[in-house]
C-alpha cells in the first residue's frame, strides 16, 4: 500500500530514525517528513522530482506526497524526522497544508544552515535521552516549523524541479503560502483566478503577475501541477481508468489531464502506472535500512555542527569542551576496576589539544566530556 501509517512511539509526537539507507520504496503519509544526510549521498524522488542529496542536505517531503529514497554511495547515514500533524497542529492550524520545500539547487545560504543545525540539535536530544529529552524535541520542532513557515513554505520551478524560492519578503511568503495551500487543498474544484483574487483582496492582474513571478508557473499551469501530481496517489494506489481519475482531480478533459502530467512527468499517466506501480512499498518489496549505533550517529551528527559553526565564522580553537557519547551496552558496570576507553577523533585532537575526562550515566548513553585544561 501507498499510504504508510506512522506510528509514534510513548505519547512522543517525533518519529526518528537514523540508518543506512539501501531502499526506502515509493510510499506517502500524511504527516510531515524531513531527511537530513548525516554522511554519504542519496537519491531522493518526490511526486515527478528526482533529486540527490549530499552531506548536510535537507528534505521536506509534506503530507500526501508520493515519495522514495535509496542508496548512491554504498555507505551512507541518513535522518529521517516525522513529525505528528495532529500534535504539532494545535501550534500551527495550518501545518496539514504546508508546501515545504528545503531544497535548493543554488548554493546553499545561511537559511540553509540555521535550518540544518536545529535539525541536527534535535537529532542530539533525541539521542542523549536526558530526563527532558520530549520536551526539548518538542520544543525544538515548534521552532523548527516557525522558522519552515517563516522562510520555506514557498517553492518555485528551477530547471524544471520544484526548489525552495529565494525570497525575503516576509508578507509576500505569507500571501503565497495561503494561495499555494488553497489551491492543494481545492484542486478538485473548479477554482479560477478570481475566486482567489477576491479572497486576498488583490486585483486579477496583480495575483496573476505575483504568481508567475515567484512560482514560475502562470496560475492556470500552477493549479494544472497541483492536479498532476496528486492524481498520483490513484494512479499507483488503484486501477481505476484514467479518464475516471482525470475527472476525480479535476481535470475538465482526459486530454488534458495526459498533456500536464506528461508535461511535469516525462510520460503518459498509463506508463507511469506501468513503470512505478511494481515499486510501491509492500511486504514484497520492503524498506531496507540498517539503524546506525547511537554512539555512531551522534559523533556524526556533532561533526556536522562544528562545521556548521566553522562555516558562520566561530573560531572553534575556543571551544573550551567536546562530548562523546557511547551506548551503555558498551559500559555498563561501574566497576572501578574496569576501564572506560575512549578514543578521540583527530577532530577532537584539534580542537582541544590535552584533555582531562569525565563521564556521566543517562538512560540510553554515556556522556564522556572532554575538557581542555587552562591555559
Amino acid at each position: 500500500m501507498l499510504l504508510q501509517t506512522i506510528t509514534y512511539p510513548d505519547d512522543f509526537p517525533i518519529n526518528i530514525r537514523i540508518a543506512e539507507i539501501k531502499n526506502v520504496p515509493l510510499h506517502y503519509h500524511s504527516d510531515i517528513e524531513l531527511v537530513i544526510v548525516l554522511s554519504g549521498e542519496i537519491h531522493l524522488t518526490n511526486g515527478y522530482g528526482s533529486f540527490t542529496l549530499t552531506e548536510g542536505e535537507i528534505f521536506t517531503n509534506n503530507g500526501n506526497e508520493i515519495h522514495s529514497i535509496e542508496a548512491q554511495d554504498e555507505e551512507n547515514l541518513v535522518a529521517i524526522i516525522q513529525i505528528s500533524n495532529s500534535f504539532f497542529t494545535k501550534y500551527f492550524p495550518t501545518l496539514g497544508k504546508s508546501t515545504y520545500r528545503t531544497n535548493a539547487l543554488r548554493a546553499s545560504g545561511s537559511k540553509q544552515n540555521d535550518l540544518c543545525k536545529m535539525v541536527l540539535m534535535i537529532l542530539l536530544q533525541f539521542l542523549k535521552k536526558s530526563p527532558n529529552y520530549k520536551n526539548d524535541c518538542i520544543n525544538g520542532t515548534v521552532e523548527l516549523i516557525e522558522y519552515l513557515n517563516k522562510y520555506f513554505n514557498l517553492f518555485t520551478i528551477e530547471n524544471a524541479l520544484p526548489v525552495s524560492a529565494n525570497e525575503e519578503n516576509p508578507i509576500i511568503i505569507e500571501r503565497l503560502s495561503r494561495i499555494t495551500s488553497y489551491i492543494y487543498e481545492h484542486y478538485k474544484e473548479k477554482i479560477t483566478l478570481e475566486n482567489i483574487a477576491e479572497k486576498e483582496h488583490l486585483s486579477v492582474f496583480y495575483l496573476s503577475h505575483l504568481i508567475k513571478e515567484y512560482t514560475g508557473m502562470g496560475f492556470r499551469e500552477f493549479l494544472c501541477f497541483a492536479r498532476a501530481e496528486r492524481s498520483e496517489i490513484p494512479l499507483l494506489d488503484t486501477d481505476k481508468k484514467i479518464a475516471g481519475i482525470s475527472k476525480d482531480v479535476g481535470f475538465s478533459t482526459t486530454d488534458l489531464y495526459r498533456k500536464f502530467f506528461t508535461k511535469w512527468y516525462g510520460h503518459s499517466p498509463e506508463e507511469h502506472r506501468e513503470l512505478y506501480q511494481p515499486l510501491v512499498m509492500s511486504s514484497l518489496n520492503p524498506e531496507q535500512l540498517d539503524d546506525s549505533s547511537v554512539s555512531s550517529a551522534a559523533t556524526v551528527i556533532r561533526g556536522l555542527l562544528y562545521g556548521l559553526d566553522a562555516d558562520m565564522d566561530i573560531d572553534i580553537a575556543q571551544k573550551k569542551e567536546a562530548v562523546i557519547y557511547i551506548d551503555l551496552p558498551a559500559f555498563k558496570s561501574k566497576d572501578k576496576s574496569k576501564r572506560l576507553i575512549v578514543t578521540v577523533s583527530d577532530e577532537e585532537k584539534n580542537i582541544l589539544g590535552e584533555t582531562a575526562i569525565s563521564y556521566s550515566t543517562e538512560d540510553a548513553l554515556i556522556e564522556v566530556v572532554l575538557t581542555r585544561e587552562k591555559e
